[in-house]
């Protein structure tokens, strides 16, 4: 489980002050805006290095199969012992021939965004696979695209060496126009932690009288309210990149197909 964001490098080199800041105020500044700016866009951008030990669950059979069935199972040679109609999720498809059923022959689900390049290792009962004899389809499928396939059924008490890992980058790149607007905002964070007069930072604070002690803020619903920068050209860029607001990355939960599991 990651929590917090993953390999985050800001731009300050629209920033001329920034190697003028102590070294304390930076590192400062570095952490605060990369952790809001990664949950103002989503929690997407950042790519985390993951272990996980997937598993490749037998294909389930058809809720019905028209007599007569071949003895090797509806996912054998379908069409050579007789084939016929199936039901598969409600609709009726005539099976002979081949039965083409157009995806890879070996493929497991992995927790996604990920590309090809991004794939670290594969171990099966700790031998490495060689990188040709797979790749990331759809930005989460691991194909097998040789002749072997992935271990079926995986026992997850058995780990010495494990049955079958895969070592990726999950997640999406960070752009780059992300990562000038985080070095901006570090900037001002490191600003505020040496308490400098020249930090651009809202404080809401927008009038006082301090001999008929009357104090005015701004408004919460300017920025702080939607959780917003407060700096114009920052808060631009994160409405375009998540005009909907989102909080974290969309999924697809399902209950039949469970997560890779990972070594916590």
């Amino acid at each position: 489980m990651v929590d917090g964001p993953c390999d985050w490098t800001i731009d300050t080199s629209c920033v001329p002050g920034w190697d003028d800041l102590p070294a304390g105020a930076q590192l400062v500044g570095h952490n605060l805006a990369t952790y809001q700016l990664w949950a103002l866009t989503g929690r997407r951008f950042g790519q985390c290095e993951i272990t996980v030990q997937p598993c490749r669950q037998r294909r389930r059979l058809p809720l019905y199969q028209a007599f007569p069935v071949p003895g090797w199972g509806f996912y054998g040679s379908v069409g050579v012992g007789g084939g016929g109609p199936v039901i598969i999720d409600g609709t009726w498809y005539n099976m002979c021939g081949t039965g083409c059923r157009c995806k890879a022959r070996c493929e497991v689900e992995l927790e996604g965004p990920t590309t090809t390049d991004a794939v670290i290792e594969v171990t099966v009962k700790g031998e490495v696979v060689d990188p040709s004899a797979y790749q990331i389809q759809n930005n989460y499928l691991l194909v097998r695209i040789d002749s072997g396939c992935w271990p079926t059924c995986v026992d997850y008490s058995k780990q010495d060496p494990p049955e079958f890992t895969v070592t990726y980058l999950r997640g999406e790149p960070v752009p780059e126009a992300l990562q000038v607007a985080a070095g901006t905002l570090a900037y001002q964070y490191g600003l505020a932690c040496v308490e400098s007069d020249e930090c651009r930072l809202p404080a809401r604070l927008q009038s006082m009288s301090r001999q008929g002690v009357s104090v005015q803020v701004a408004l919460g619903t300017q920025y702080l309210d939607f959780g917003m920068t407060g700096l114009a050209e920052i808060d631009a860029l994160v409405i375009n990149m998540n005009p909907y607001r989102l909080t974290e990355r969309p999924q697809v939960l399902s209950v039949d197909r469970p997560k890779p599991r990972m070594v916590t």
